[in-house]
């Protein structure tokens, strides 16, 4: 699946990121692709140790998209 998120530009971000989630659960989808994964600057950092080229911050949209599918059992690398 390849998703162009617009994250944090549209309105009702967390329902649509809801749907999402239903969507590769429902497709089985093994491999996602993400553009535009946005977070806002002013949010706290979740964890310095993450390997990535920027700090990721609490409502990036990656971030809560893994963690809204392992907590549906969805397990991610």
């Amino acid at each position: 699946m390849t998703l162009n998120t617009h994250s944090w530009q549209e309105d009702k971000q967390l329902e649509k990121l809801d749907i999402v989630v239903q969507a590769i659960i429902e497709q089985g989808c093994d491999v996602i692709a993400l553009q535009e994964v946005n977070q806002h600057q002013d949010s706290p950092i979740i964890d310095v140790n993450i390997l990535s080229n920027h700090a990721v911050l609490a409502d990036n949209y990656g971030y809560l998209l893994q963690q809204k599918l392992m907590n549906r059992g969805i397990t991610t690398n």
